[in-house]
């Protein structure tokens, strides 16, 4: 048996120049119409633009080769990843190996080798945007976002 005690059927406002004006902060409802339409206009093309140049970044990535890393600066970035993994495994009182086996799913070695691999994408993303820098004569402080 299932008794119904009551029904309820939501009544959405009416969308009027007095609903905007009122909780939505617009002077008319063709404002608030233009003001959406431009913030989603914005969105798709921050969106678009953010595509095109996650693209041309990989491309650039891509078609670039190193002749040589500096070691200075592999070693820096590798002795951080292995840094951070450490000093979190220790602040856990855990085991590394077992911790890199379980949760990353590769042996010891393999984290350090990704660790290296890792040292020379971010040193090699540093290399391209500093040749890019000096060859656009753009200041390293615009560019540098570490």
């Amino acid at each position: 048996t299932i008794v119904i005690n009551d029904i309820y059927e939501r009544e959405y406002p009416e969308l009027t120049d007095d609903f905007v004006r009122a909780y939505l902060k617009y002077d008319s409802l063709d404002d608030m119409k233009q003001s959406v339409r431009e913030k989603l206009e914005n969105t798709y093309q921050n969106g678009y633009y953010s595509i095109i140049l996650s693209q041309a970044w990989n491309e650039i990535l891509e078609k670039t080769t190193v002749k040589q890393y500096p070691e200075k600066e592999i070693k820096k970035y590798y002795d951080r990843v292995v840094a951070e993994v450490s000093d979190y495994v220790n602040g856990l009182e855990l085991d590394f190996k077992e911790f890199v086996e379980y949760n990353f799913e590769m042996t010891e070695e393999e984290f350090y080798d990704y660790a290296m691999t890792s040292a020379q994408k971010y040193v090699k993303e540093e290399m391209i945007v500093e040749a890019i820098a000096r060859k656009e004569n753009i200041s390293n402080s615009i560019i540098r976002c570490s």
